[in-house]
């Protein structure tokens, strides 16, 4: 039985290696069992269909799991069958440490210009902004740019509206505080509204993303 782990704050390539990965067993007629809560790891869904190799569990953030039941799940993986974690964000190291060394172990890493560029995304500094925008372009894929955008026009947004509705550590929210306190909460209105136009556009018609971004932020952060 094999177990693998994915996670990393790249979370579009890390959900196409999930993809793969699924699509990969149900080429192999594995049963693929889905577990979205601590009380469903025992409640009679994690036994093999009958011979091993048949039965794929998959266990979407664990860190939200009971740590000892997930170290229970792990030592009857030859009974259960084969197991992926799936993450999306970093495992904390107490995590990995009950992960056995021969376990598959994925990380996906976003690359330091994402987060160049979304430190420049701010009024007043357009400039930046658009340098950023076409070094990174260069190199990362048009979809993850525009999602990793919207998130964190969204979470900017949410901070003012409603912060305990963020679940991320301390050192994310001081950051996310310190940024959000460049806008006010009707631009990132404003913004997140013209960023959903932009992406309903560029998927009805030859627009391209960047030309899009590049008006936004002309316009925008001037």
């Amino acid at each position: 039985m094999k177990i693998f782990v994915i996670h990393g704050d790249n979370e579009i390539r890390a959900r196409l290696r999930l993809k793969e990965l699924l699509s990969q067993a149900q080429k192999k007629g594995l049963s693929i069992q889905k577990i979205t809560s601590n009380e469903e790891l025992f409640a009679g869904r994690l036994s093999s269909s009958g011979l091993f190799g048949e039965n794929l569990i998959l266990i979407e953030n664990p860190a939200s799991f009971s740590k000892k039941d997930l170290g229970i799940v792990i030592k009857n993986k030859k009974a259960i069958g084969n197991l992926i974690f799936f993450h999306t964000g970093f495992l904390a190291k107490g995590f990995l440490e009950i992960i056995p060394a021969d376990a598959e172990i994925e990380e996906f890493k976003l690359p330091k210009t994402i987060y160049k560029f979304l430190d420049s995304f701010y009024p007043r500094n357009s400039k930046n902004a658009l340098s950023s925008l076409h070094s990174l372009s260069e190199k990362e894929p048009e979809e993850l740019i525009l999602h990793l955008l919207a998130r964190h026009l969204r979470d900017l947004y949410l901070l003012k509206e409603n912060p305990k509705a963020l679940n991320y550590p301390e050192w994310r929210i001081l950051k996310l505080t310190r940024a959000s306190e460049k806008f006010t909460k009707e631009k990132l209105a404003n913004l997140i509204k013209k960023l959903a136009k932009i992406d309903v556009q560029i998927k009805t018609s030859k627009e391209d993303l960047v030309s899009s971004l590049d008006l936004l932020i002309v316009t925008e952060l001037e």
